[in-house]
């Protein structure tokens, strides 16, 4: 595996959205956390029920978008529940969802370069 060592120059808590292709499809769960956990100052909080979907789906937020808005505000809500700063994941759809719920978003390869930068 990737040996990624790295540090934010300000403390920040992120929460990771672990992305539903990656997850379900791939089988990818650790990989994206063992990378953030080789950033210093970045503090992974858990989020409750963390593996449910956002919301956003392929074509599931245009199909159903009073339930797909649903799940993203719940999903926003375990974001803020968990006093996370920001929630990170490799989900673009998803990201934006938060992004539209008031959640600062960012992508896992993001804050990987935010954190080997410095």
């Amino acid at each position: 595996g990737a040996d990624i060592k790295g540090s934010l120059g300000e403390p920040l808590k992120a929460a990771y959205h672990p992305a539903c292709h990656l997850l379900r499809g791939l089988k990818i769960k650790e990989e994206p956390l063992n990378l953030l956990r080789g950033i210093d100052n970045l503090e992974l909080v858990r989020i409750h029920k963390e593996e449910t979907c956002c919301g956003f789906g392929g074509v599931f937020s245009a199909v159903y978008p009073e339930v797909s808005s649903k799940m993203a505000e719940e999903k926003a809500k375990t974001v803020k529940d968990a006093g996370a700063d920001v929630v990170v994941s490799a989900d673009a759809g998803c990201l934006r969802r938060m992004e539209r719920s008031g959640i600062k978003a960012m992508h896992v390869a993001e804050l990987l370069w935010m954190g080997i930068r410095k």
